[in-house]
């Protein structure tokens, strides 16, 4: 079984990924893979070209001064993902090749091609007040909080694509009680 969960940034995605896995899934997590694909040489220096030393910290690409970088700009933002993309999808369709039962952590997973190579996709939205807030326990500032949420696509995107949907605006008690329809919903054989 492999479901894909997508969403904007601070609505739990990754929250929920972390129920699945308490019933047995391994985590396609396709963010922290992006920061592995950027970390090759030759993406890192096709970034570093484009964004300038500055994203280096350690000899290492500086997520949180990349960021501030590509989330201030469209044009980089694009920049960023035609470097990085290409690769990031190779790494998660090989992800995909496997028997166990997976959950994909992935907000791209239209955009990327990637429907037909999940069973079912469930979109986590919640209020953009409560993803603000979510954001700023994280260890964001404000302004960059601001220019991801500004970044991000409307929910509409990703319920044209959704077999389930979860409003993601309570507790974590609830989100687990979501979690556990969704996979009586679809048949798939849980233990607690």
């Amino acid at each position: 079984m492999r479901i894909g969960i997508v969403g904007n940034t601070g609505a739990g995605k990754m929250t929920l990924a972390r129920l699945f896995k308490e019933f047995g899934f391994r985590i396609i997590d396709a963010d922290r893979l992006g920061w592995e694909v950027i970390e090759e040489d030759v993406i890192k220096r096709n970034l570093v070209q484009i964004f300038g030393s500055e994203i280096l910290s350690g000899g290492k690409i500086d997520r949180r001064r990349l960021g501030r970088i590509v989330f201030k700009d469209g044009d980089s933002l694009r920049a960023l993902n035609q470097i990085v993309h290409p690769k990031l999808i190779e790494r998660l369709k090989r992800e995909l090749r496997t028997e166990e039962d997976i959950v994909l952590d992935c907000a791209l997973l239209d955009k990327f091609g990637l429907e037909d190579d999940v069973d079912h996709i469930i979109l986590v939205r919640a209020p953009v007040e409560k993803r603000r807030e979510r954001l700023l326990r994280s260890g964001l500032s404000k302004e960059e909080v601001e220019d991801r949420i500004r970044c991000q696509e409307s929910d509409r995107r990703f319920s044209r694509i959704a077999d389930f949907i979860i409003d993601n605006d309570a507790d974590m008690k609830k989100l687990k009680e979501e979690c556990i329809r969704i996979l009586e919903r679809i048949g798939y054989d849980y233990s607690l």
